[in-house]
């Protein structure tokens, strides 16, 4: 248990150090592809478990490309995982509208309609996604559950 914990300050000091130094980096350098660098940055924070940090990063990274869908799906599940629904809908919302045939971000956006209680919102989502992958077998069921929670609620 304690060498876990060493691991896991020693994983985290090494990628707030990463952040930092290619943050930095490609600051000084003046890349251009500066919105690849945030959302790198993003999934590092994520990964540590700091969504707010991973949050800010991703939302610069669609400041500089706001068609960076990437960017839109990894904010919405750090909002998700702070329990900002709303936002994450949005943000799997703007995915979709980036790319109309991803169906993780329909199933995404259907499972947090679904924490909101909203299953109408949500069974819709689970048909979309059956409608362009129908041996997604996992949605099926998922749509199955939702269907049952708003004959019951």
């Amino acid at each position: 248990m304690e060498e876990d914990k060493k691991t896991r300050e020693g994983r985290k000091k090494v990628i707030y150090t990463r952040a930092s130094q290619d943050n930095t980096g490609a600051i000084v350098q003046g890349n251009d592809k500066m919105e690849y660098e945030y959302h790198n940055l993003g999934n590092d924070y994520y990964k540590l478990g700091d969504f707010q940090k991973a949050v800010e990063h991703y939302s610069r990274a669609i400041e500089l490309k706001p068609d960076m869908l990437e960017s839109y799906f990894n904010r919405g599940l750090a909002y998700t995982r702070m329990h900002d629904f709303g936002r994450a809908i949005n943000d799997h919302s703007s995915v979709i509208r980036l790319d109309p045939e991803l169906v993780e971000a329909y199933y995404t956006r259907g499972l947090l309609y679904e924490y909101m209680k909203d299953y109408e919102s949500a069974i819709g989502d689970y048909n979309k996604v059956l409608s362009l992958k129908p041996d997604y077998h996992e949605v099926r069921e998922q749509r199955e559950m939702a269907l049952r929670k708003k004959l019951s609620g």
